[in-house]
């Protein structure tokens, strides 16, 4: 296919650049201007003309015979210009890497979680082990203590002068000082604020003996707190117990 594109409308023949070669020798053109010139034009020409994409005069004085004779005269958009070869290279130059490409690693949530653990444990070991006994204790639900359906906790709630009333228990202040839950302890050991494990726990017992001061002995609410600081305790025994087994294992090797 000759490249006409770039020939129309110059006269390449006398033409001349700063290094003193016509621009059919600078550009190694001369075969296919040649062509051009030896073309022949169908008679029916004129219905290709919108096809050239350029602005072309197909009534120009005489009648053009060849595609060189259609395009001259034909004004061009832009003149061409001369690149010196360092310009050339410098554009299509590639930046040198500055640093190696990033790889992400995509990660399941349960991943990212175990990981996260990890790093806690080694960094805050008390930490963890708070935070795995809070969560442990939200996670406990009472079959008698039904929301929406479902077994929960009546300990997980934080009850504030605000809420009182709409909780149901608008007297709760008038019993109890000091308010508790264990949505709050899971968040004060997430926060670090438990520097030893007895912390924690007198903060547990709060609950309890917050839910035994304002229910009597007996209603449901007053034997779930018996229940939790049960369950507490006995938690504290298997921790215990496999942190032995764990150090038994480790003596041996």
């Amino acid at each position: 296919m000759i490249p006409f594109a770039y020939l129309y409308n110059l006269d390449l023949e006398s033409t001349w650049d700063s290094s003193g070669k016509t621009l059919l020798e600078q550009y190694h053109l001369q075969e296919q201007y040649d062509q051009m010139s030896a073309s022949s034009l169908p008679k029916n020409y004129t219905h290709l003309i919108p096809d050239l994409r350029m602005p072309v005069n197909a009534r120009a004085s005489g009648t053009p015979s060849t595609l060189r004779d259609l395009l001259t005269g034909v004004p061009f958009e832009r003149p061409i210009q001369t690149f010196t070869e360092d310009t050339l290279r410098a554009a299509f130059a590639l930046a040198p890497a500055t640093s190696l490409p990033r790889v992400t690693v995509i990660t399941t949530h349960e991943d990212a979680r175990a990981k996260k653990d990890k790093k806690r444990k080694q960094e805050d070991p008390l930490r963890h082990r708070l935070l795995r006994l809070a969560r442990t204790l939200r996670g406990l639900t009472f079959e008698k203590w039904q929301v929406q359906g479902q077994a929960s906790s009546p300990f997980l709630q934080r009850i504030t002068r605000e809420n009182c009333a709409s909780l149901g228990v608008p007297n709760y202040f008038e019993f109890i000082t000091t308010p508790m839950d264990l949505s709050t302890m899971y968040l004060n050991a997430e926060r670090g604020l438990y520097s030893t494990l007895e912390a924690f726990r007198r903060d547990l017992y709060l609950v309890v003996d917050n839910a035994k001061t304002f229910n009597r002995k007996g209603e449901d609410v007053y034997d779930m707190a018996i229940e939790l600081g049960t369950t507490y305790e006995r938690l504290v025994v298997q921790e215990q117990v496999l942190a032995s087994k764990k150090k038994k294992k480790k003596d041996k090797k």
